[in-house]
């Protein structure tokens, strides 16, 4: 079982932090998981997120922020729910795992986001993607310790992370998505999160991996 485990449903609510050190999961449940709110960081050795019932759990993210790095052991999935996922608002950061068989987002029937914002980086191993209308997803080559960041096209920071590992496969998706761009190992100027994650400031130098439009979706 998770660090945090329920037998059935398991809500989530803010305001406060939950900080989580899981030698297994992080949170874990049978059968639905909600996050409403709060600061919620996760550190795992296997999954960060794990909802259990095959095609019936439901994984919900409504608000707050999520700083998940899973996959210490080198296995595990940062979201991985037997159901869906769906997320309506909040912001999420997942570092995934770098073994081939998981990724940063794992479910069994669909993803579909309708607002709030997710930058989910791991190798390029069980990678999935949301069903939503609109995501940017692409293959990068970026060392542990390099910060990947969506910018705009001035350079300020959307969505960024400084990894702790690897990393081949990026997806986004946010509030904004109109002439964006994606920068590698830039420097950055701004206050980072514990985890090394950021929604403002701004990155210099580095390497522009891509740039996208919305209708890129």
């Amino acid at each position: 079982d998770g660090a945090v485990y329920s037998y059935m449903s398991m809500n989530v609510y803010g305001p406060g932090a939950l900080d989580i050190t899981a030698e297994n999961e992080g949170l874990d449940t049978e059968l639905h998981l909600t996050v409403n709110g709060g600061d919620i960081a996760i550190r795992s050795q296997d999954d960060g997120i794990n909802t259990n019932e095959d095609g019936v759990s439901v994984t919900t993210v409504n608000g707050g922020t999520l700083h998940i790095i899973a996959g210490l052991s080198a296995e595990g999935d940062g979201i991985d729910s037997n159901g869906s996922i769906t997320m309506t608002g909040g912001t999420v950061f997942v570092s995934g795992p770098v073994s081939g068989g998981d990724g940063a987002i794992d479910f069994e029937t669909d993803m579909t986001m309708t607002g709030g914002s997710i930058l989910a980086l791991s190798s390029r191993g069980m990678m999935e993607y949301p069903s939503t209308q609109h995501y940017y997803t692409t293959s990068i080559s970026a060392n542990a310790g390099d910060f990947i960041a969506v910018c705009d096209a001035d350079g300020n920071v959307l969505m960024g992370m400084q990894t702790q590992k690897a990393v081949s496969d990026v997806v986004y998706y946010g509030d904004q998505m109109d002439n964006c761009q994606l920068i590698v190992d830039g420097t950055y100027s701004g206050t980072l999160s514990d985890d090394g994650t950021a929604t403002d400031g701004t990155v210099s130098g580095g390497t522009v991996a891509d740039s996208f439009q919305l209708t890129d979706g």
